[in-house]
């Protein structure tokens, strides 16, 4: 949970140093544009996601 919140935290913050006026209309319709072009990128995100849920292991401190 930590983890995707920090993530979400990254992409907002460099979306707003890079244009700090940004409308959400023209945000909102930048991420369609782009949702539609890059769609496969979501298959390969979501492939990576699936094989690397199960490899965690916990280390124990001695």
């Amino acid at each position: 949970m930590k983890k995707r919140i920090g993530g979400i935290l990254i992409v907002s913050g460099a979306i707003l140093l890079l244009n700090p006026t940004l409308d959400v209309q023209q945000l909102m319709a930048g991420m369609e544009t782009m949702l539609v072009s890059y769609w496969p990128v979501l298959l390969i995100v979501l492939g990576l996601a699936l094989q690397n849920d199960g490899g965690k292991t916990k280390k124990t401190h001695r």
